[in-house]
């Protein structure tokens, strides 16, 4: 440094947008679930190491609901097919009035059946894992949990939201925030995505995340 002082390098502008969007999400509880205060600790961890802690980044399935509204949606007589641009997911959901598969083996997708409800299709979730999260900031679940999705048309959109309810953990259902998506264009389809690969969180030295 030729006997010069160093000079600390200024924060980019990312940096700051990524730190006050953390900051704003931790501000915002209702952007998470209300959990009882034997699992505040975990929930309050979760959030503050979710880069070494989010299973997303280890390749396991986003699960329901964190995997959100569907790229593509294809309906027939008896199932809806949802199809993910992310990671290549897809659910199929039955529509003629079956129940829940008793016998189902528990996946982090759950098990869904749909009806609809006038002009919102709701799909009925159960029979979970426990190794996803709701959202990127830490949110758990116990296999327990009961997820209802819902979306309507409105026009040119769909409304999304869903509630969950997880009486082992949180002290009252969880309900989403609707959020609006555009629909594509005629003879527009869900693409391929890349294969997902591990993030290497062992080289991670500090808890910044986005």
């Amino acid at each position: 440094l030729d006997g010069k002082v160093p000079v600390a390098a200024p924060e980019s502008l990312e940096q700051k947008f990524n730190v006050a969007g953390v900051a704003a999400r931790l501000a915002d509880t209702a952007a998470r679930p209300a959990y009882k205060p034997e699992f505040a600790a975990k929930a309050k961890d979760n959030f503050e190491r979710a880069a070494f802690f989010d299973p997303s980044y280890k390749c396991l399935p986003l699960g329901v609901p964190r995997v959100g509204s569907p790229s593509e949606i294809v309906q027939t007589p008896k199932a809806t097919y949802f199809l993910y641009d992310n990671r290549n997911i897809f659910r199929v959901i039955p529509t003629d009035g079956r129940g829940h598969d008793p016998k189902a083996e528990a996946m982090p997708m759950g098990d869904s059946i749909g009806r609809w409800e006038g002009d919102t299709f709701v799909v009925d979730v159960v029979n979970f894992t426990d190794d996803t999260w709701l959202d990127g900031d830490g949110s758990f679940h116990t296999p327990a949990m009961h997820v209802v999705e819902r979306f309507t048309r409105k026009g040119n959109t769909i409304e999304y939201s869903y509630t969950v309810e997880d009486p082992a953990v949180m002290t009252k259902p969880f309900a989403s925030r609707p959020r609006t998506m555009m629909l594509g264009q005629s003879g527009q389809h869900a693409t391929e995505d890349y294969p997902c690969y591990e993030m290497e969180q062992q080289h991670l030295t500090t808890n910044e995340r986005h």
